[in-house]
């Protein structure tokens, strides 16, 4: 039986704290790096976003194209020069951020309906009926 409380990793893959206290913590992400104004960014939001629908209400899914439209308003708002969200009173950049976390969850954890426009699939679909009309009428293509 396999020990728990072994170490998993090679020794030279420990940190030793000033007193005494090993941390196996190599190749993990470095989560202090992220700026907490972010954290607290997205959490506003999604305070607010709470209040207005109901907590957790955006893990349900949605279709990605609807946040991706909220994240380009957002956007065109905050280039027009408006800094906050009139409706919300939080910052434009703020919502841009939890959209952009929306979408990232919605992807890797396959959330939501990804109705993005797909591009492949049209140009197999019509790649036949493009080559047949080149066929008839090449003339009339150019």
């Amino acid at each position: 039986m396999k020990d728990d409380f072994a170490p998993h990793h090679p020794k030279e893959e420990i940190t030793v704290s000033p007193t005494g206290g090993l941390r196996f913590n190599k190749n993990k992400l470095p989560l202090s790096w992220v700026p907490t104004s972010l954290v607290r960014a997205v959490a506003g939001v999604l305070k607010k976003g709470a209040e207005k629908y109901a907590k957790d209400n955006w893990r349900k899914g949605m279709s990605w194209t609807e946040v991706s439209e909220s994240l380009e308003r957002h956007l065109l708002a905050w280039r027009d020069g408006e800094d906050l969200d009139p409706e919300t009173e939080l910052p434009h950049l703020d919502h841009m951020a939890c959209n952009i976390a929306f979408l990232i969850e919605f992807q890797k954890r396959n959330l939501g309906q990804d109705d993005r426009y797909d591009y492949d699939t049209l140009s197999r679909a019509l790649g036949p009926i493009c080559a047949a009309a080149f066929a008839r009428q090449p003339e009339q293509m150019n």
